[in-house]
């Protein structure tokens, strides 16, 4: 026995060396299987790793953690579903590489952030930047992040292969060819290589630190904006790894990433120096139109190869063509007409690759280009006056992808034309986005703060569903005449519950329709609660026979400006009854929500002018008077560092423009709020803890461990609250409250199950809140850790009845982690002779139709193993055979 172990650990020994040291470069990336379905979580997952074409190690499954596994689960496989070339070939000139292609499909539980690794202890030996490359793991991972508020992300995928040669005092260029469907921005860097664990190799040297002992200094660096990895120049001959990250951002926050590991051979090569191609600076191209780049690549002493890759040549739906020569100079036309489908924000990235074919190795050089895919604005876009109001109307965008129009607008004409490659309305036009229209409106009414007499100009974006935007349309402009009486005033005079007052003013109309009027005139006032209807009429003022002579003045009494907000509209009337109406103003009306230590103010109004600024005053206490406290553009203020539970007055006076030169209208137009007193109180809830844990399945526990927060976020945490649920799909519960913030661990004991997912939340003190009820403020919860039950569940296969106390039962050997099993025992015929849920089983023996000692014989159960994991109790069916002997009864069936 001895001999045979020696053997078949030598033979274990020999098959792990064939399988062994051969990882040269890698990467992982994924995609959304449905990517228009919000509920569906599954994504592809593909790994891809560059090994030695001759090598007989092979791999058909790689080792994988998808990120989503509890802390202490095993690692998942992943299948090989094809290589290139085709196993048992060698690609001529790549230094014997082969690419293999891993792919599964994976169903995460839903949003979070999800590191996917792959580890595998076959690095290939040789490599020269780091100790020991042959003892050292691979590593590579990608981060995949699902959110519900970002929409979904597909990774990077990498065009250009991840293995490359370069040769001695020769500059050497590398670029992934990264392109992101989702049209995300990439950011590139260089990190050190990962082994075991993910863990930084910490032998691991940048490539250019490897010098000869003449210490000639070499640079290597990578663009972080275009990916080209540029090494100027080896000098040391032999095998590097390098790792590129890949980041994609959406809205300047970090969607996802990629890593690429990968290998460098560099060669002592012969007095060969790489070729050189045509330069491009980055570019644009309208939809419709045809871009054309001519590349021409040459070299001191050899034929030149030109090849292009790129999304624009395999991955859009309208790909570019690129048609190279072989030859010195080596000539190429690279050609493409985009359509809608390829507008997107981001470039697309081209590589055109010149190839040296004198010699081994094949040096390269790389021109990159970026080329983005704009779409033209919209046609015939009209601006005519509606009373007191704009009406807009284009004609529809030709592109199906347009989601939506936005609106611009600015007083006076500004002379726009778009620069080269530039979309949307820049900022330095002095348009204001006024609105956001869906795609299926060309009609548009503008109403809002429009200026009498001056001139409003309008630009119209077409913008599309993956946040691209056209061209602007040409600038229309227009003006309105003062047709009607305009509302210059509407302020809070006296606040009170009863007694309160608002006073009104307007100005006459000075133009256009009042000419069909007839005398006398009279104007009619209307009123009601709120800020955008005016429909009660409270005042006919007497009759003139001129308008000028009118009343441009009410003073509203007896009113509720305390709680109540209030609109007017005007209205003038002629002999016949023919009337003219102002549109509705209201006054400003000021609401405080309370919060801890300080007091949030807003305020709104619906005005015919343009509120510019707003100062906030503030009563003091000492003098009983209102102080000045700060002067904004904006809606609102937060006045800090106050009292909780202590009153504090407040009211706004609003200062106004109506962007117009008529006399008539003042400027500025200066209305008040209501007063308006509060008390803060403590509103805000803490910061959530950082949990993490650690899970042991031989002690039966799971360890949880967070930080302070009053040591970084917080300054009032008094104690924590620890939720638990037993399943992925459960509610949770309370399961502990921790009364001392300084007491950040707990241990969960459950010797016979610790599945299940936990969180902690921060609570501060209970203090007066609202109305001085009680309140204590909760955070929101930590992010989720979960642990999985390591079940062990074994049986014997014989036992002998004897009542000696020694194995006089069938039961199993210690177990862990099971909930319950249900067991049937049958004789050699079939029949029943015992039943259990008892995990224990301890069958004596007994036959349950006879209540007698079995036979002595062969036996067969059938049992089904219940156990509480995350995903629910999982069933394990199992068979077997019991050997019965108790040497008294034989079997005499």
């Amino acid at each position: 026995m001895k001999i045979i172990t020696l053997l078949l650990l030598l033979l274990l020994g020999s098959s792990l060396t064939t399988f062994a040291t051969h990882n040269r470069a890698g990467e992982i990336s994924y995609r959304k299987v449905a990517p228009n379905d919000p509920t569906d979580f599954r994504y592809e997952i593909t790994i891809i790793t560059c090994t030695k074409a001759s090598s007989e190690a092979d791999r058909p499954y790689l080792n994988i953690k998808y990120g989503d596994e509890a802390l202490n689960a095993p690692q998942d496989s992943i299948q090989r579903v094809g290589t290139d070339p085709p196993l048992g070939t060698i690609i001529q000139g790549s230094n014997d590489a082969r690419l293999n292609y891993y792919s599964a499909i994976h169903t995460y539980p839903g949003s979070g952030s999800y590191i996917i690794s792959m580890e595998d202890p076959n690095r290939n030996g040789g490599v020269i930047n780091m100790d020991e490359s042959i003892s050292q793991v691979f590593y590579i991972e990608a981060l995949l992040k699902i959110t519900p508020f970002g929409g979904h992300n597909n990774s990077v995928r990498l065009l250009y292969p991840a293995k490359d040669q370069a040769c001695v005092n020769r500059r050497w260029e590398h670029n992934p060819g990264a392109f992101d469907i989702d049209g995300d921005s990439l950011v590139y860097s260089l990190i050190p290589c990962r082994g075991l664990q993910g863990e930084i190799i910490n032998s691991w040297d940048s490539p250019n630190l490897i010098q000869e002992s003449n210490g000639v200094e070499d640079q290597f660096g990578i663009n972080s904006e275009t990916g080209t990895v540029t090494w100027d120049a080896p000098v040391v001959a032999g095998e590097y790894n390098i790792a590129i990250k890949i980041e994609e951002y959406r809205a300047g926050f970090l969607v996802g990433y990629v890593i690429r590991d990968m290998q460098i051979e560099v060669q002592t090569c012969a007095n060969q120096e790489p070729p050189v191609l045509t330069l491009f600076t980055d570019t644009c191209i309208v939809i419709g139109e045809t871009l054309t780049l001519d590349v021409i690549g040459t070299d001191d002493a050899s034929s030149v190869e030109l090849n292009a890759t790129g999304a624009p040549l395999t991955e859009v739906t309208n790909q570019a063509a690129f048609f190279g020569f072989f030859g010195n100079p080596a000539t190429g036309t690279f050609t493409w007409t985009p359509d809608c489908e390829e507008v997107r924000p981001a470039a697309y990235q081209v590589l055109f690759i010149g190839k040296d074919t004198g010699g081994e190795p094949e040096l390269v050089d790389i021109s990159e280009v970026s080329i983005t895919v704009i779409a033209p604005g919209v046609e015939n876009l009209t601006v005519d006056p509606n009373g007191l109001s704009f009406d807009l109307e284009w004609e529809p965008h030709f592109c199906e992808e347009v989601i939506a129009y936005k609106i611009y607008r600015r007083t006076g004409f500004f002379g726009y034309e778009p620069l080269h490659c530039e979309t949307g309305v820049p900022e330095y036009t002095g348009y204001d986005l006024i609105a956001t229209i869906a795609a299926n409106q060309t009609i548009y009414n503008d109403s809002q703060e429009i200026g009498f007499g001056i001139e409003s100009c309008y630009m119209i974006v077409a913008y599309f569903a993956n946040g691209s935007e056209s061209i602007a349309s040409d600038e229309v402009c227009n003006s309105i005449d003062l047709l009607t009486p305009v509302i210059t005033k509407a302020s809070v005079g006296v606040t009170d519950l009863n007694s309160g007052v608002d006073t009104l003013n307007w100005a006459p109309p000075v133009s256009g329709d009042t000419l069909l009027l007839s005398s006398p005139f009279k104007y009619n006032i209307y009123h009601d609660i709120g800020n955008t209807g005016a429909e009660t009429l409270i005042l006919e003022t007497p009759t003139s026979e001129f308008i000028s002579l009118l009343p441009r003045t009410f003073i509203h009494e007896n009113i509720n400006t305390q709680q109540d907000q209030h609109a007017y509209r005007v209205e003038i009337e002629d002999v016949l009854g023919n009337r003219l109406s102002s549109r509705v103003s209201s006054s400003l009306f000021l609401t405080i929500t309370p919060n801890d230590n300080e007091l949030s103010l807003n305020w709104q109004s619906n005005t015919s002018w343009q509120n510019t600024s707003f100062e906030v005053f503030k009563l003091n206490e000492e003098t009983n008077l209102f102080d000045f406290l700060e002067v904004t553009a904006e809606s609102f203020y937060t006045d800090t560092g106050l009292v909780n539970n202590l009153d504090y007055c407040y009211y706004v006076k609003a200062l106004g423009t109506f962007n117009s030169e008529l006399d008539v209208l003042p400027s500025p137009t200066i209305n008040f709020s209501q007063e308006v007193c509060a008390a803060p109180v403590d509103l805000t809830a803490p910061c959530s803890p950082d949990l993490s844990g650690e899970a042991d399945c031989e002690s039966g526990t799971v360890s949880l461990i967070w930080n302070n927060p009053n040591e970084s976020c917080a300054d009032d945490v008094t104690s924590y609250n620890i939720y638990y649920k037993p399943f992925l799909d459960a509610e949770y519960d309370l399961l502990e409250t921790i009364s001392s913030a300084d007491q950040t661990t707990f241990v969960f004991v459950n010797e016979n199950n610790i599945t299940g997912c936990f969180y902690v939340s921060a609570l501060d003190s209970i203090l007066p809140g609202l109305g001085g009820i009680p309140n204590q403020n909760e955070s929101i919860a930590s992010l989720e850790i979960c642990s999985e039950n390591c079940p062990e569940y074994s049986l014997p296969n014989v036992f002998s009845p004897q009542g000696d106390s020694y194995n006089d039962l069938f039961q199993p050997f210690p177990y862990t982690y099971v909930d319950s099993i249900d067991m049937t025992i049958f004789n050699r015929w079939g029949t029943e002779v015992f039943k259990t849920t008892d995990p224990d089983i301890k069958w004596a023996g007994l036959n349950i139709n006879t209540t007698e000692i079995s036979s002595d014989g062969v036996y067969f159960y059938e049992v089904t193993i219940y156990t509480s994991m995350l995903s629910g109790v999982l069933e394990e069916k199992r068979s077997g055979t019991i050997v019965l002997f108790d040497g008294k009864k034989q079997p005499t069936e």
